[in-house]
């Protein structure tokens, strides 16, 4: 599966957003940050306000958790699927 990532990465206080490419589809992709701290390497202990300084930074440590979030079968549309979310 291929995929890149492309356009602008925001942080709104309470989650990542962005977009992937994925087998040439644009994709947008969205964690929270329970889900950083959970699967982007190095960024465990992360807080709200270094997300913001550094959210390029912790969206292309996500590339590979993104990579295993979708799954392209039979030519199929790729599903967003829903990451951690905090209550």
């Amino acid at each position: 599966m291929a995929e890149e990532r492309f356009g602008s990465v925001a942080w709104d206080g309470r989650a990542l957003t962005g977009w992937v490419d994925v087998d040439g589809i644009k994709t947008p992709v969205s964690v929270d940050l329970d889900a950083i701290q959970m699967h982007a390497p190095g960024w465990n202990d992360v807080l709200t306000r270094e997300v913001r300084i550094h959210a390029e930074e912790i969206f292309e440590k996500l590339l590979p958790y993104f990579q295993r979030q979708y799954a392209v079968r039979d030519g199929a549309r790729p599903r967003l699927v829903v990451v951690a979310r905090s209550a």
